[in-house]
């Protein structure tokens, strides 16, 4: 862009996307997100790469409800998320990714059925 001569507001606004634009790219690259699920308790464990790692706990009477909305789209095509609502006011996101609505559906509802089973 400098060589060319282009305007400088092609210039800022092109260093400053570009840097996050890869930074997603890496991001997306690296992170993993784990959803393990017993009688107990719901476990997230979230990682970057191979050596940093978190993870939440939550049992049943933690979580008030499990929720499945679109959050993306692509062409034609929606993607859904599954999401877990707490006590803490806090919305946790379990899948994302799914793509039919049903199986998102199904799957907020199993976890519910879970919740309410164990709570």
């Amino acid at each position: 862009m400098q060589a060319k001569g282009a305007p400088l507001i092609f210039r800022l606004f092109w260093g400053i996307t570009s840097p996050l634009i890869l930074g997603g790219s890496v991001w997306t690259l690296l992170h993993s997100l784990r959803l393990e699920i017993n009688t107990r308790e719901l476990r997230i464990l979230n990682r970057v790469g191979p050596f940093y790692s978190w993870q939440e706990i939550f049992e049943p009477r933690h979580i008030t409800g499990f929720i499945h909305d679109s959050n993306t789209q692509a062409g034609n095509k929606f993607y859904y998320r599954v999401r877990a609502e707490t006590i803490f006011g806090k919305t946790k996101t379990l899948v994302d990714g799914i793509t039919e609505s049903v199986t998102a559906e199904t799957l907020a509802r199993r976890l519910d059925e879970w919740r309410k089973q164990n709570d």
